[in-house]
């Protein structure tokens, strides 16, 4: 701004409504608001054709490195509902800055695990939980699934993948749980 360039600054999304919005801004601002509509329709098509795959709400939760769980008003907590999953870091008493403990996670899973990293993905220490005997037990018992990080971190519209993966889990993941013990899918 100060070199006297234009400089839109949009606020960052937690949410589908705030990422349309998002895209309606930068629709306007750059002339290519029929794209913008056009990404939009798209997104909410895909999101309804995962919400229609099974009705029932199977329990999950998005798990990350230092045992951090993806609460209300995040966009994992906005994909595990469009996909038609109940996500137990809802109700749950989070610690600071949103850390599920372990030692409630193996106590209480989920139908589902989603692993917003993969556990061999971060060297540190803070991935510790992710490597840790007992979770890697859990994993053997209930069905899991890895959602990469660019499905997820930025409100765009490529979380709609995140959406229909964790959808196709309630119709081949979890009706086969008991088959695979174990088996990471997709």
């Amino acid at each position: 701004k100060r070199l006297g360039v234009n400089v839109l600054v949009v606020p960052l999304a937690a949410d589908f409504d705030g990422m349309k919005q998002t895209l309606r801004t930068l629709g306007k601002a750059t002339g290519t608001q029929e794209r913008a509509e056009a990404l939009i329709v798209d997104f909410d098509e895909r999101i309804a054709g995962a919400r229609s795959i099974v009705p029932a709400r199977p329990t999950a939760v998005a798990y990350q490195v230092n045992s951090l769980a993806s609460g209300a008003g995040t966009l994992l907590d906005a994909a595990l509902d469009a996909a038609g999953f109940r996500n137990i870091a809802r109700d749950a008493k989070l610690g600071p800055t949103g850390r599920l403990p372990l030692e409630e996670l193996v106590a209480a899973p989920p139908d589902l695990i989603v692993l917003a990293n993969a556990p061999d993905e971060f060297k540190t220490v803070l991935a510790d939980n992710l490597r840790h005997p007992a979770f890697r037990a859990l994993l053997d018992k209930r069905p899991h699934v890895h959602l990469p990080m660019p499905m997820w971190m930025c409100a765009t519209p490529r979380i709609a993948g995140a959406v229909e993966l964790l959808a196709s889990m309630k119709r081949t993941g979890l009706a086969n749980a008991g088959a695979e013990p174990g088996t990471r899918l997709p």
